[in-house]
């Protein structure tokens, strides 16, 4: 038999080369699974600390927010500002003042048989804070449609012991729809934190006038209508002569009686006030009744500023309404024209209008005011309007040299009542017993984002 012819077997090749490519192969995909696990822990972190970061910003804009609104007016269920009378405001709503003393407690509401302090709530929804405001009950807050950046912040205000003028605030703020900013929502929100801080009542009065009209220097009104109708205080009190008629005191006292009793010329506390730094006779005058220099006064947060064109009767009666219990600034004069009708202030809540030039009241206005006007100018004129204000009138007047320093000029027939219990009502203000016209501001060194 023929024997076969098989040729020699080859040595296989490429063995090595494939093992090695193999090996490359695999230690490429170990680094590509770490680079891809340090990828998602990254991705993860980044959105932990974006939901972290969007919590805490909601919580910071919700202390800002709840310090604009304690500066604030009237609102209504859904925290947005309103002129309608039968509703109170945001501090008037939430906080309270328990005693004489001025100790300021959150105003609470019976929840499932525990008294819980109210908690206004903001949710951000279609780009802009939908809030609500609650009077007793919880927020009443609509969840956003879709998934979107939907943060949520919780206000709560708190007592710190017995110390007056004092009292915490504190905000929580949520990335997303959920507890704990939202009480019996179905899921947790994904971060959530919390800042607080310390406010204070300023004040908004350090003194109150003792008479129907006071005046730093001399006083010219011959034709004004100067009436106290009390034991209590004085008509007139003028830093120089005055010229008017004879004041109208306590039913039953006689004309001269009353004048000898309720008018003081010439008052050295008045005329010879003690000059700080830089500051005019006309500022000092202001100090010691508000407190605090005219510039800074009226930039506080809760003092409603009006620019006075021909005439701001719509606007100061708009701010009025809506501001009640606040200080109204006009800057410069304070102009009406004929046919205007204004009635400020109630015996309840006094108007404060202060008044940065003069008071210039065309013919055929109405004015009735219940509160206090200080005029940083130096006259009034109201001839032919009807002119009532019930409460005080304090004037600075003419900022000039003797023998004008202080002058305060009055044209027309405006009627002048001094009235001690209104009077009564602002020195609580004076004393931080009431909320009224005071600004709330922030304790410095007291914020914090840990309870």
């Amino acid at each position: 038999m023929p024997s076969v012819h098989r040729p020699p077997k080859k040595p296989r090749r490429g063995v090595a080369a494939l093992v090695v490519v193999m090996m490359l192969f695999f230690i490429i995909s170990l680094v590509a699974a770490y680079a891809s696990r340090n990828l998602i822990f990254e991705q993860r972190t980044s959105a932990n600390n974006y939901r972290s970061t969007q919590a805490f910003d909601a919580a910071e804009a919700g202390l800002e927010w709840a310090v604009a609104m304690l500066n604030g007016g009237r609102i209504d269920d859904a925290c947005t500002s309103t002129a309608d009378p039968a509703r109170d405001s945001f501090r008037e709503r939430y906080l309270q003042i328990v005693d004489d003393t001025g100790r300021i407690d959150p105003r609470k509401w019976n929840k499932a048989g525990a008294d819980v302090a109210l908690q206004p709530s903001c949710v951000l929804s279609g780009g802009a804070w939908v809030c609500s405001c609650p009077s007793g009950g919880d927020p009443q807050l609509v969840a956003p449609a879709g998934t979107g950046n939907t943060p949520v912040f919780r206000v709560e205000f708190a007592p710190i012991g017995v110390q007056p003028h004092l009292f915490r605030v504190f905000v929580r703020g949520c990335s997303n729809w959920g507890t704990p900013c939202i009480d019996g929502a179905a899921n947790r929100a994904d971060a959530n934190a919390e800042v607080n801080a310390v406010l204070g009542l300023a004040p908004a009065l350090t003194q109150t006038p003792i008479a129907a009209v006071t005046v730093r220097g001399p006083l010219d009104a011959p034709s004004a209508e100067v009436v106290n109708p009390d034991t209590v205080g004085l008509a007139i009190n003028a830093g120089g002569a005055i010229a008017a008629p004879p004041v109208v005191g306590p039913a039953g006292m006689p004309s001269a009686q009353a004048q000898a009793a309720l008018v003081v010329p010439d008052d050295l506390s008045l005329n010879n006030l003690p000059v700080a730094g830089a500051m005019t006779q006309g500022e000092m005058l202001f100090l010691a009744a508000f407190g605090m220099p005219p510039d800074a006064y009226r930039l506080q947060a809760s003092v409603r500023r009006i620019v006075c064109g021909d005439d701001c009767g719509a606007a100061i009666q708009d701010t009025a309404l809506r501001f009640p219990g606040h200080a109204i600034w006009i800057d410069g004069d304070w102009r009406l024209s004929a046919g205007t009708v204004l009635d400020l202030g109630t015996a309840a809540v006094p108007a404060l209008i202060i008044v940065g030039g003069n008071i210039d009241w065309a013919a055929g206005a109405s004015v009735v005011i219940r509160g206090l006007v200080h005029v940083r100018g130096a006259s009034w004129s109201s001839a032919g309007a009807a002119a009532t204000v019930v409460g005080a009138v304090v004037a600075e007047g003419d900022p000039a040299g003797p023998p004008d320093a202080g002058r305060f000029t009055v044209t027309g027939s405006p009627r002048f009542v001094y009235d001690a219990a209104l009077m009564d009502t602002l020195k609580k203000v004076q004393a931080r017993t009431a909320l009224d016209f005071a600004s709330f501001t922030r304790l410095p060194g007291s914020w914090r984002d840990f309870r």
